[in-house]
């Protein structure tokens, strides 16, 4: 029974030392430009100013799976706080030096004080600069779509929030 427990607990302490091998972090800020034509409602063109926080495993040299939060502070006329919950997968094409990347985020945006909050994704295209060994710098562009339903005339209105973001993180 002894020899049981022992070799569980080594091969317990293996698994866990190799997920902390695979474990990524991302740390990201952003500035999202909101655009969208006349038909849009005005509170959904405004600038956000972006925060997220992204967590998950290699799943081998290229590929990331994971899941973060983030928090969006809307900027002009309606001052709101954004609170994206999301899962993420980013496909690095080269491992181990400067490399483009993509990424997609899909989730939902919760809303702090307006109801202007629904399904979001987020497809981004960068460039990751490694530092050291674990660490890196990203650079990216990306589209952000928000689909809200709004009341608009008596009625409930499905519209959509389309942004252009630009984010700079930190991985680690």
């Amino acid at each position: 029974m002894k020899r049981i427990i022992i070799v569980l607990f080594l091969l317990c302490s293996f698994a866990n030392i190799n997920a902390q091998k695979r474990y990524r972090g991302f740390v990201d800020l952003g500035y999202s430009i909101g655009v969208a034509d006349d038909s849009f409602i005005s509170c959904l063109k405004q600038d956000k100013l972006e925060f997220l926080t992204t967590h998950g495993i290699m799943v081998n040299s290229h590929i990331f799976l994971g899941g973060g939060i983030g928090i969006n502070y809307v900027m002009g006329g309606v001052s709101d706080l954004n609170i994206p919950v999301y899962a993420a997968f980013q496909y690095e094409l080269i491992s181990n030096s400067i490399s483009p990347f993509f990424n997609f985020k899909a989730g939902y945006s919760f809303s702090s004080v307006s109801n202007i909050q629904g399904p979001m994704i987020s497809p981004a295209f960068g460039v990751k600069f490694p530092f050291k060994e674990e660490y890196a710098f990203n650079l990216a562009i990306a589209p952000t779509f928000l689909i809200v339903t709004v009341p608009k005339e008596g009625q409930d209105w499905t519209e959509g929030n389309i942004g252009i973001s630009i984010r700079a993180g930190f991985e680690f």
